[in-house]
């Protein structure tokens, strides 16, 4: 297999791993709502090192005050962030 037709790995990215500072602890399982259609939003995420970034998003999810947003970015390993409410506003 040619270096071009490698699959990259899921590892390939840590060295910009970095974590968001304003993203929020999982809320425990039984306080989590899913929402049945996903709701385009903006949120407003703090990175460690690159500092305040707004990202056109979508939100899957509640509990409480916390929104769970997705973040497709190479910066996160997880892909999804919970932040506080004051963060995000609908697109």
């Amino acid at each position: 297999m040619g270096e071009d037709q490698r699959q990259e790995t899921w590892y390939a990215h840590c060295d910009s791993w970095q974590p968001i500072t304003n993203a929020r602890a999982i809320p425990d399982r039984r306080r989590q709502h899913e929402l049945a259609t996903p709701i385009p939003v903006r949120v407003r995420l703090i990175w460690q090192r690159d500092g305040t970034e707004l990202l056109d998003t979508i939100a899957v999810g509640w509990a409480g005050q916390l929104v769970h947003v997705q973040v497709r970015d190479v910066r996160v390993r997880i892909g999804f962030a919970w932040v506080h409410a004051e963060h995000v506003v609908r697109r």
